[in-house]
């Protein structure tokens, strides 16, 4: 953890995920970053937001998905919760920071999801790393519309920080509806968000000279003749009734589907989907459809059974939310666990085991780091975070478990972490010496027996 800083804070109710905690990260170059983090599987997705936007756009989806997979959304620098860029805006930039943002928090294997402009953003960084991402998702990204240099002026000539400070709030929810086919009710959190800018006259001046930057950078940085380099796999959404792709007023014959085609070809490994009564905001219009076609584009849909690295991250899962059913539904009936604490255990006093950290901590956590194979087990790292009651002191114990499987269920767990320094963490020295006496650890053993 040297190499970064973790910071934790209660938000309040994020649209469509509950009472998530918004945590802040400085990354190693120093930009500090918001962002937000749910599930423990052991696929990883990568939420980018676009223009003007931030992780609520994203809040009917990161739940049901978070369910199986791991998911992590952020703000981008200027906007949402995280700290203005120090230098001007550009897609490099900031591909570059969500390329050492995946480093520090997801080091295995990401999808990377990307809306509108941050569509643009996940291209970017596939380019730069062509090895850092297991596949890009695009939900109406930026990058396939071209513009010639009369055009391009255009833009120019009308996205300034004067035309933006003009800007009256009635007008901000015009251009807002302007995103989606039908504007769902609770989408007023998004309105919410954009407005509360009035309320804050430095934030406001910094998103007037922010917006164009992005715009100009989109321009001057575009990806459409690099479509063909990318060499992983790409999933494309579109809402058909996207008012915003193709522009308009400057091509007033072209379809969505045009747009969505021109670039999707360039594509080699690609999948194209377009979405009846969606806008812009399609993931946010259509959920429903957008998450199943995610799960079956990463390889967890209906008709597929779970692979062994997402069982294993169901099972931590199922730690982490206390959730003795889902646990025990994972298991094989004769399970064999091997606890270095423990002592083998059947699945009833496995699942004793856990019931009583239950009752002994005040709350506790399961953490996941890695997944790996060695041979045909299945290793997983992971921390167990818990806070004693009796005082309320954080305990932070590192675990490597061997799973074993048959079928779609696990058949064994073996269970390895530093039982001396646990042992210190809970009773100091006292403690060492116990368990190197055998005293305490046969006590824990009769707690399940």
């Amino acid at each position: 953890m040297a190499k970064h800083q973790l910071e934790r804070e209660d938000v309040g109710t994020l649209a469509g995920v509950g009472e998530w905690p918004l945590r802040q990260i400085t990354l190693p170059s120093g930009q500090p970053l918001q962002y937000v983090e749910a599930g423990s599987g052991a696929r990883t997705l990568l939420f980018v937001h676009g223009l003007a936007s931030d992780r609520l756009a994203w809040a009917r989806n990161l739940r049901p998905l978070s369910e199986v997979y791991r998911v992590l959304a952020l703000d981008l620098p200027g906007f949402g919760g995280s700290a203005p860029l120090s230098e001007t805006a550009s897609m490099r930039r900031y591909a570059e920071l969500l390329l050492e943002f995946a480093e520090v928090l997801a080091p295995g294997p990401v999808y990377l999801l990307g809306h509108s402009m941050g569509g643009q953003i996940a291209i970017t960084a596939a380019l730069l790393d062509p090895e850092r991402f297991a596949a890009l998702i695009l939900l109406a990204p930026a990058g396939f519309e071209t513009f010639s240099p009369l055009e391009q002026q255009w833009f120019r000539f009308f996205y300034t920080p004067a035309m933006l400070k003009a800007t009256t709030a009635e007008q901000v929810r015009r251009n807002l509806e302007t995103n989606f086919f039908e504007m769902p009710p609770d989408a007023e959190e998004l309105i919410a968000g954009r407005l509360a800018l009035f309320d804050d006259p430095d934030a406001f001046e910094y998103y007037c000279r922010l917006i164009p930057e992005c715009v100009l950078a989109m321009l001057d940085e575009p990806v459409y003749d690099r479509l063909p380099d990318l060499q992983l796999p790409v999933l494309v959404v579109y809402g058909s009734q996207d008012q915003l792709i193709p522009n308009r007023l400057l091509h007033p014959t072209l379809g969505t589907e045009d747009v969505a085609q021109s670039g999707a070809v360039r594509i080699a490994d690609v999948q194209l989907n377009l979405i009846d009564r969606a806008g812009h905001f399609v993931q946010y219009e259509q959920p429903a459809q957008v998450n199943e076609l995610i799960r079956g584009f990463v390889g967890l849909s209906g008709q597929l059974g779970p692979s062994e690295e997402d069982l294993a991250a169901l099972w931590l899962q199922a730690l982490d939310r206390h959730d003795w059913e889902e646990l025990t539904g994972l298991w094989t009936e004769d399970i064999r666990i091997d606890d270095p604490l423990f002592g083998p255990q059947d699945a009833a006093e496995a699942l004793r085991k856990w019931q009583w950290l239950v009752e002994y901590s005040e709350e506790y956590h399961v953490h996941p780091e890695q997944f790996r194979r060695v041979g045909n087990q299945l290793v997983v790292e992971w921390t167990l975070h818990y806070f004693r009651k009796r005082d309320g002191h954080s305990i932070q114990v590192p675990v490597q478990s061997r799973l074993s499987f048959e079928g779609t269920r696990i058949s064994a767990i073996e269970h390895e972490l530093p039982v001396a320094d646990w042992a210190r963490q809970e009773y100091g020295l006292l403690g060492s010496w116990l368990f190197q006496m055998g005293v305490y650890r046969r006590f824990l053993r009769r707690k399940i027996r």
